[in-house]
């Protein structure tokens, strides 16, 4: 499903929080061989520490949506950006369902106080300022993922915890 992007050493898999970044980043980590490395070993949002993973040789698909807003600054032209997709009410769901605290986002997005979604001013603030300078840039929709062996239907994942993916 991902071979376009067998070439790339670090894979930066982005986008709005609940948008199936986590599943992604798994899913291209085992078709691709590369380490699936989790936005929890970056601090969710330190970019110091996502630049000092990309430093390291091994081969990596790296989860990081609390980096989106500095994603253009942090990817080279050896890095492939995947900007995750879904759909808005979907994205709200599973923020409300885990009590998704969005304010660090928000701040980081210049957006306090703007009656908005944060999917949604992040995925137009990417479209408009990112993905015309970011040489190697994906997108993958959270439909495309169902293709893969890893994609459990939604019917039976009742009583998930906020980051599981598998059974």
């Amino acid at each position: 499903m991902f071979e376009e992007m067998k070439g790339f050493d670090k894979i930066l898999v982005t986008g709005p929080q609940r948008s199936g970044t986590t599943l992604c980043a798994q899913i291209i980590a085992d078709e691709l061989g590369h380490k699936f490395v989790p936005e929890e070993d970056i601090n969710i949002n330190q970019v110091d520490r996502l630049k000092l993973l990309l430093a390291e040789p091994e081969r990596m698909a790296i989860q990081c949506p609390g980096v989106a807003r500095w994603i253009d600054e942090i990817a080279d032209e050896n890095c492939a950006v995947v900007w995750m997709m879904r759909n808005t009410g979907d994205i709200i769901e599973s923020e409300r369902m885990i009590k998704w605290d969005d304010s660090v986002e928000r701040t980081a997005y210049d957006a306090v106080g703007i009656d908005r979604p944060i999917s949604v001013i992040k995925t137009e603030y990417y479209f408009e300022e990112q993905e015309p300078v970011i040489k190697n840039a994906f997108v993958v929709t959270y439909e495309d993922l169902e293709k893969s062996k890893w994609w459990v239907p939604l019917g039976e994942r009742k009583h998930w915890g906020p980051r599981q993916v598998k059974r």
